[in-house]
């Protein structure tokens, strides 16, 4: 399955992130501009990033064929800065984002199916480097399943997820964004059987940023 994966999605991923690469030229570096000065209070940015997905349990959760879960994730999305930046002298130089996401998820395994939602992320960006912008989120959303398995109900679902990624700038606007997250999918006992899904989301992507 991971083949196919691969043969009916790849080309148009990759086609897909260099599409995207092309953008900054459309938003010309100045001279005096440097990519730490694209994260503050008020600043920009649209990303698209996508993914492969594999299920995996913890205990009961995530057991019995939510485990065997393979999946096709895209995310698009808009993000605010919340603060300007904190502890400019210390190793954890940084500052707060808001990430607003759709999300758009594939199932292949053990049976075809779907989810469509939205997503909010909590996002601290490390600042220490110029270039190079490590970032860790925390967020959550809702939408809605249709998996198609036996130990977990389709129809409303929520999305707790965290993660850990990075921002490699290209140019002064412009940043390759590579991220892993655990993104965990349940619906809170509204419905049985409710063991869940929990994958392990490897994303990679293009972000813009446009002030």
């Amino acid at each position: 399955m991971r083949r196919l994966i691969g043969e009916r999605f790849g080309p148009w991923l990759i086609l897909l992130v260099y599409s995207f690469s092309l953008l900054f030229l459309f938003f010309p570096a100045r001279a005096e501009d440097s990519p730490r000065n694209r994260f503050g209070k008020g600043k920009k940015y649209v990303s698209l990033i996508s993914g492969y997905g594999d299920g995996f349990s913890i205990g009961f959760v995530g057991d019995q064929d939510g485990r065997k879960v393979e999946l096709l994730a895209i995310f698009p999305s808009i993000g605010l800065g919340l603060s300007d930046t904190k502890a400019i002298n210390k190793w954890y130089r940084g500052n707060f984002d808001l990430l607003v996401e759709g999300q758009f998820i594939t199932n292949f395994e053990p049976e075809r199916g779907a989810s469509v939602g939205a997503n909010f992320m909590m996002r601290y960006n490390f600042l220490a480097r110029v270039r190079l912008i490590p970032y860790a989120g925390l967020g959550g959303g809702i939408g809605y399943l249709d998996f198609n398995l036996e130990s977990q109900e389709d129809g409303l679902i929520f999305y707790p997820q965290a993660g850990l990624g990075f921002h490699y700038f290209l140019t002064n606007r412009v940043a390759v964004d590579a991220s892993w997250r655990v993104h965990h999918m349940s619906n809170s006992g509204t419905n049985m059987p409710n063991r869940s899904v929990n994958t392990n989301l490897f994303l990679l992507g293009i972000s813009v940023f446009v002030d």
